[in-house]
């Protein structure tokens, strides 16, 4: 027994060596593993910045495009949102067009009681005031547009930003249409209100108000839809938060 133990002693210590280098190795793997990780997250967080100022300059870029600047408007009135002081036919055209859409239209486009929005100079009339100046063709012409502005800028940056869009805009200048391709019949509603069904140009301007509010929701923590059918004013706090001054 004793010359067996004597046998099994060298064994013994062979096996702790090998024990004590197979440590050693597993050591050395895990810092050589910690080293690789901390490289790549290095080269991921520059890409990352790198792809964050691409992106910013991008944004800046449509800013300069599109430029939307807040201009006062004399005797600091803004437009009754409808379902308020609008008039009957107005209300019955709000009511009808939310209804398709399960939203509620309303129609003030200014900043607080004193302020308007512009976007390339041309001031983005309210819905009611649109519908109610529909013999005007001069401003029909400059509200569409303002709205084909709104939906190439929401457009590109939705491609920008990597939000895709809920509501598919088929951008085509002043005569831009944007689809709910989740209803099956009938779902291209006009950006424009010429030679348009009321109704159906009121859901354009929900639907492309809730892609501005959908990319609000994910790009801007915090957010909450206050003014949601402000539509040049959600889209400036968009910009901002992109690209801050």
């Amino acid at each position: 027994m004793a010359a067996l133990r004597r046998q099994n002693v060298p064994r013994a210590q062979l096996i702790q060596a090998q024990t004590a280098k197979l440590l050693h190795q597993k050591q050395a793997l895990e810092k050589a593993r910690e080293r690789l990780i901390l490289i790549k997250k290095t080269k991921l967080q520059s890409a990352l910045d790198k792809a964050n100022a691409r992106r910013r300059k991008l944004v800046s870029q449509l800013m300069k495009i599109y430029p939307i600047a807040v201009v006062p408007t004399s005797g600091g009135g803004s437009t009754p949102a409808s379902g308020g002081a609008a008039g009957k036919n107005d209300s019955k055209t709000g009511a009808a067009a939310a209804g398709a859409v399960g939203s509620t239209v309303t129609t003030d486009h200014a900043h607080g009681a004193g302020a308007a929005y512009t976007i390339r100079g041309i001031k983005l009339l309210a819905t009611n005031s649109i519908s109610n100046a529909s013999t005007n063709s001069d401003g029909d012409e400059q509200s569409s547009t303002a709205l084909g502005y709104c939906g190439h800028l929401v457009l590109m940056l939705s491609k920008y930003l990597g939000v895709p869009l809920r509501y598919r805009i088929i951008y085509r200048s002043s005569r831009s249409d944007i689809c709910d391709d989740v209803v099956q019949a009938a779902s291209q509603f006009p950006l424009y209100l010429k030679g348009s069904d009321e109704r159906r140009f009121q859901c354009g301007c929900i639907l492309l108000n809730k892609n501005i509010e959908h990319m609000l929701n994910v790009r801007v923590p915090g957010w909450h839809a206050k003014h949601s059918q402000n539509t040049l004013e959600n889209l400036d706090i968009l910009l901002n938060s992109e690209v801050p001054k």
